[in-house]
């Protein structure tokens, strides 16, 4: 059976990867896609969002979602993914959205579906906090929220915190604390998680539309990352798409994630221990390690399944 899922995301190259990625694999049914303020605003995060995915062929319903933190200016990524979120990749544009809001459109979903749904969250929380505090009756429904952020060691917007909770740390922690099942794909796992050049020229000389795109983000993603002295790119957000379908590509360890939210330099870290103990029991699963060749086949046979 094809595993229910939404996709909350920030679009940004390596989620544009994720989706399409998504989209490709045959194991899961994506009901909609929602987009929240992260990488780029919500205006452009939300354009994206709706052109990738009816790039792909897709016809669900595309939502736009918080168009700031839910007490923090935004903090925004362009440095990475370029001013429109793309890195100056064009696609056609999309037909007008005319979905509910991000919350409105996941609470509907996941209420009426009959079979528990999976939530992939691969940008700021705040959209996913905003649905657990205003439905928390939806909880029982909600499979697992496997996210992409975070690190057990080691930030890369401070020397503490990743990108995607630094940017909404309150949010984070509301997530954190909803006694939801929960798989926290951090950087400790994510940058093992590395596409290289030639993996990216298999996918060119295809000739279709679809690998080729994922070459042409690719190799946005091949630029900045050379710039930093790394040869390839991480692939942050399709490890969060990856699990659901095959959790055992990862090693992961049971641990209490707690975030971040007060001024200094814990400021979005999520502070992570384990084992188990009376004080701090385990409130997610956090992957540690990744089986690169097999991770980087199935991402490859999904984006050439179109």
């Amino acid at each position: 059976m094809k595993i229910p899922v939404i996709i909350d995301c920030d679009p940004g190259l390596d989620d544009a990867v994720a989706l399409l990625f998504a989209f490709g694999c045959a194991g899961l049914d994506v009901k909609a896609v929602t987009a929240v303020c992260g990488n780029q605003g919500l205006e452009k995060t939300f354009l994206n969002a709706r052109k990738i995915t009816a790039f792909a062929g897709m016809d669900i319903p595309v939502a736009g979602g918080a168009v700031k933190p839910l007490r923090r200016s935004p903090v925004t990524a362009a440095y990475v993914h370029g001013s429109d979120g793309l890195g100056g990749l064009e696609l056609p544009d999309p037909p007008p959205a005319s979905s509910p809001d991000a919350v409105t459109l996941m609470g509907n979903i996941i209420e009426k579906s009959p079979d528990p749904v999976s939530l992939v969250a691969i940008g700021p929380l705040t959209n996913v906090a905003q649905l657990l505090s205003s439905r928390p009756g939806l909880k029982p429904n909600i499979k697992v929220i496997s996210l992409m952020g975070g690190a057990v060691e080691g930030g890369n917007v401070t020397p503490r915190a990743e990108f995607n909770i630094y940017a909404d740390p309150d949010a984070a922690a509301i997530v954190f604390s909803a006694g939801v099942p929960i798989v926290m794909a951090g950087l400790d796992v994510t940058k093992k998680a590395l596409m290289f050049e030639a993996d990216a020229a298999e996918l060119r000389r295809t000739g279709r539309r679809i690998p080729v795109f994922a070459a042409d983000i690719f190799e946005r993603y091949f630029r900045y990352y050379r710039e930093q002295g790394i040869e390839g790119c991480y692939l942050h957000d399709p490890c969060s798409v990856a699990y659901l379908l095959d959790p055992s590509l990862f090693t992961s360890g049971k641990m209490h994630v707690s975030v971040g939210t007060s001024d200094g330099e814990l400021l979005g870290a999520t502070v992570c221990s384990g084992p188990d103990s009376a004080e701090k029991q385990a409130n997610a699963e956090v992957l540690l390690d990744i089986d690169r060749p097999r991770f980087i086949k199935m991402v490859k046979d999904a984006l050439n399944s179109y």
